[in-house]
């Protein structure tokens, strides 16, 4: 249950004398520690597309502020591709039933950026009115895959909320999985949880069931080696999904339809496919914001990757625009919902997601 003490400092946080809380982009890691201590403000905005940390970060919040009991009258959620944003807002604004506080989600925030000019300012200015005055008994928490940062929602939510950084970093991704299986009661080595990170495509929530595999795999040895990830997780296809990423880049979309079929007549699957975009198209964020006079060597280290990896990344982001890549992390997040929402012919869905990402490129 919710202890009165954590409802206490968000009470203190928007009565004014947690102010220091926000306009802070923290990591989920540093987030999670900051909820362990009541030290987060009336509204939260996790942004980015790793499903691991979202989904960990929901649950410590469901668990930190509303008790199980209560769930079903305390806790709300709404999608912008269903949903009304002022609903939503209003929601926030009403007393829960039973309980003394409540949490309300708004997912898929980026919707905003696509709409008119009139429906954006409209729902700047309503998101503005509510974060001055935020209600003392509801923690708003916003979502979303990725927001331009020059636009006024960004900015706003800079200054009056707690930026929560969803990334899988690969560094720190390795300390996680190490995490991850002594948690499930085995020792993952160093160079075996490395592989793994690369392996699954920088997607925690697909490297937490590899572990969990790989847990039964080894039994009572209750050790992880390289050669046991080698063995049961590695993927022939690696090579072949970078491929297919360079060919979304320049086109065209028919070379790029059938290296999807190649893929798929091969075994893979269609979400780790999509985990692997996704993956793909954050490295190539990354690769952009690096120097051009930084070294390959110096690229590894700064994107967490093998020399031979980061080499073709470095490459490929000069292939593709930004907003080419921030609008496929949109519709990579779209695919992957739909992917999990089941009753979907699944290569379909791929296929129309090929369309889209090779919209700006395909002749």
């Amino acid at each position: 249950m919710a202890s009165d003490s954590v409802h206490g400092h968000v009470r203190a946080y928007v009565s004014g004398s947690g102010k220091g809380l926000v306009g802070e982009a923290v990591k989920a890691e540093a987030f999670l520690r900051l909820l362990e201590e009541g030290k987060i403000g009336a509204a939260v905005a996790l942004l980015g597309d790793d499903l691991y940390w979202r989904d960990l970060c929901r649950q410590k919040l469901r668990d930190t502020f509303i008790p199980e009991e209560i769930r079903q009258w305390a806790l709300t959620r709404f999608s912008l591709k269903e949903s009304a944003f002022d609903s939503a807002l209003l929601q926030a604004r009403t007393m829960p039933m039973l309980g003394r506080r409540q949490l309300v989600f708004i997912e898929d925030l980026e919707l905003l950026e696509v709409r008119s000019e009139k429906s954006q300012t409209a729902a700047f200015d309503q998101l503005a009115s509510y974060l001055d005055d935020p209600s003392w008994f509801t923690l708003l928490v916003l979502e979303a895959v990725a927001l331009d940062q020059r636009a006024r929602v960004f900015r706003l939510l800079n200054e009056k909320a707690t930026i929560v950084r969803l990334a899988a970093e690969e560094e720190a991704a390795v300390e996680t999985i190490v995490r991850m299986a002594m948690s499930m009661a085995v020792r993952i080595d160093r160079d075996a949880a490395m592989m793994l990170a690369d392996l699954s495509g920088g997607e925690l929530a697909r490297a937490n069931l590899e572990i969990e595999k790989l847990a039964l795999y080894v039994g009572e040895l209750k050790r992880i080696t390289a050669v046991d990830v080698r063995n049961l997780v590695f993927s022939a296809q690696v090579n072949s999904v970078w491929e297919l990423t360079e060919v979304l880049a320049v086109g065209p979309r028919k070379r790029a339809l059938e290296m999807l079929d190649r893929l798929l007549t091969s075994g893979e699957s269609a979400p780790k496919l999509v985990g692997a975009f996704a993956w793909m198209y954050r490295k190539l964020l990354e690769a952009q914001e690096l120097s051009g006079q930084v070294r390959h060597g110096q690229a590894a280290r700064q994107l967490g990757m093998r020399p031979e990896t980061a080499e073709l990344v470095l490459r490929q982001a000069q292939k593709i625009t930004r907003e080419q890549l921030r609008k496929g992390l949109v519709v990579l997040a779209e695919a992957d919902n739909q992917l999990k929402s089941g009753g979907v012919d699944q290569r379909t869905v791929l296929e129309f997601l090929i369309v889209q990402l090779t919209a700006g490129v395909a002749s």
